[in-house]
């Protein structure tokens, strides 16, 4: 089993948030936009090694999520059965905070982090995982929500200025916004999607963007607004295979980047 490495390259400060220095990675892809943009310039020239830290042993890695001076992670305990827990990190120093599951056939995937609060779902491949908001600072839970999300491994959540979830949904509630303050729906949308693997949604303002269409359907992106749930509007069709496993982002002027499966790079 591998043991995890927390790798920080420092040339010009003192850590003492990462906030501070835009270092905040609340989703895959860094921020709901996921198109990897940070707040700060890179270092130039040779790389500094900050710190090694282990974690907990993992059959393989899995994407970091960070705010402020604490990071989270999935780390796959067993294959058989098939067991995932949560570690947390300081980021300053990986010195370990806290390691836990939450049930016991718990799969926790963490799926953002963002004001004060870490999420993570119980992965258990039906398409009706738990909802789970942590703390931090010592692990405990804060609340289990009464609603459940979407089957996948790779989706993870996107959030409104406010912090509310923008999540998969289980059913017809296959996309809703959770008040990230008690776990409750504020809205629900129903859309078609092709597979798991297309759940990918991106928020740019007040605009929740997702792919919409099924296996033997037109693909194509579906605009909803953020406070209601009112569907905005439609892309025109977006050629490409019957299925739609490739998230997609929003550059810093608002350009939506696409690649279809079995197509080209759209915009």
């Amino acid at each position: 089993m591998k043991h995890f490495l927390i790798i920080f390259f420092l040339t010009q400060f003192t850590v003492y948030s990462y906030s501070q220095f835009g270092w905040d990675w609340n989703t895959v892809g860094g921020n709901s936009l996921r198109n990897g943009r940070a707040t700060f310039n890179g270092p130039v020239g040779a790389f500094e090694i900050h710190y090694r830290a282990q974690s907990v042993p993992t059959i393989w890695g899995n994407q970091i999520f960070i705010e402020s001076n604490t990071l989270v992670t999935t780390r796959y305990v067993s294959l058989s059965p098939i067991r995932a827990v949560l570690a947390c990190h300081e980021a300053a120093s990986g010195d370990t905070l806290w390691t836990r599951n939450y049930a016991e056939n718990g799969v926790m995937i963490v799926m953002g982090f963002k004001n004060g609060q870490i999420y993570a779902r119980n992965f258990q491949q039906q398409g009706f995982d738990t909802i789970y908001a942590i703390n931090p600072a010592n692990g405990n839970v804060i609340w289990k929500s009464r609603h459940t999300v979407e089957r996948g491994i790779i989706w993870s959540a996107a959030f409104a200025d406010n912090g509310d979830l923008i999540i998969p949904g289980s059913g017809t509630k296959s996309v809703m916004r959770i008040n990230h303050l008690t776990g409750d729906t504020v809205w629900t949308r129903y859309r078609i999607i092709p597979n798991t693997g297309a759940e990918c949604m991106c928020v740019s303002g007040n605009t929740v963007y997702t792919f919409e269409g099924g296996i033997t359907t037109p693909k194509r992106l579906m605009a909803i607004d953020i406070n209601t749930g009112a569907i905005k509007y439609y892309s025109q069709s977006l050629p490409g295979d019957g299925d739609q496993e490739i998230p997609f982002s929003i550059g810093k002027d608002g350009t939506i980047y696409i690649v279809r499966d079995g197509e080209n790079f759209m915009l």
